[in-house]
């Protein structure tokens, strides 16, 4: 006689109602453990000019004492004047009050005057707990055509805890 190996659990699956409930049981541990996501952003208009700081408003997630939030957008230029393409560092910098580590997933989209995408980058950025004026870089390469096209950035930000 062959015995069936040892498992913690077995639940023997005859029927069409025994099946939906083991794939429920299954499936419910994930539903308790999905990540909660906050997803917000902003347009800056006119376009930013170079070498400064741009403040951001509404970026940010929580309460006043577990705030994470990207405060503000730096410009800075790598490429000459008149070169093709142009390449463009975007420094953005961020804090988080909150106990735990948090990911930013950020988004720099240039746009027309008719809100046209004319160049993208996207970022991801970890906040370490309790700590404020963290600095990551978005690097980003456009044809100059499109880069005197854009009237305005869109930033956008997916806060998720890590």
């Amino acid at each position: 006689m062959r015995r069936m190996p040892h498992t913690a659990f077995f639940v023997p699956v005859t029927s069409l109602i025994s099946r939906v409930l083991a794939v429920l049981l299954i499936l419910s541990p994930a539903a308790l453990f999905a990540e909660a996501m906050y997803q917000t952003g902003v347009v800056i208009s006119p376009f930013p000019s170079e070498e400064k700081e741009i403040p951001l408003k509404n970026l940010s997630y929580g309460s006043e004492h577990t705030r994470r939030e990207i405060t503000t957008v730096r410009l800075d230029l790598e490429s000459k004047k008149g070169e093709d393409p142009v390449r463009a560092a975007w420094t953005f910098t961020g804090s988080n009050l909150n106990a735990g580590m948090q990911r930013v997933n950020l988004s720099l989209i240039l746009l027309d005057k008719k809100n046209k995408r004319l160049g993208m980058v996207r970022k991801t950025m970890v906040l370490k707990a309790g700590v404020r004026e963290q600095k990551k870089t978005a690097k980003m390469k456009v044809s100059s055509e499109r880069w005197q096209a854009a009237t305005k950035v869109k930033i956008e930000a997916a806060f998720a805890a890590l």
